[in-house]
């Protein structure tokens, strides 16, 4: 009889065959995810968002409208 992997062993086995990297992690000074990056014509960060509180609306707006 085979035992089916706990939920814990398959995130754990998922985690260490993933080939990722946290470039954009460290290039920015992340925090967590979901982060949201604006970065304006000119290649200027101009907004850095964690989470999904809603402030990226009026972020992305107020950059448009400039």
């Amino acid at each position: 009889m085979v035992k089916e992997k706990s939920m814990y062993d398959r995130g754990k086995q998922h985690g260490e065959q993933k080939q990722g990297s946290a470039k954009t992690f460290e290039e920015y000074s992340l925090r967590g995810t979901p982060s949201a990056i604006l970065v304006d014509d000119n290649g200027l960060v101009r907004h850095i968002n964690l989470g999904s509180n809603g402030f990226l609306d009026g972020a992305v707006k107020q950059l448009f409208n400039e």
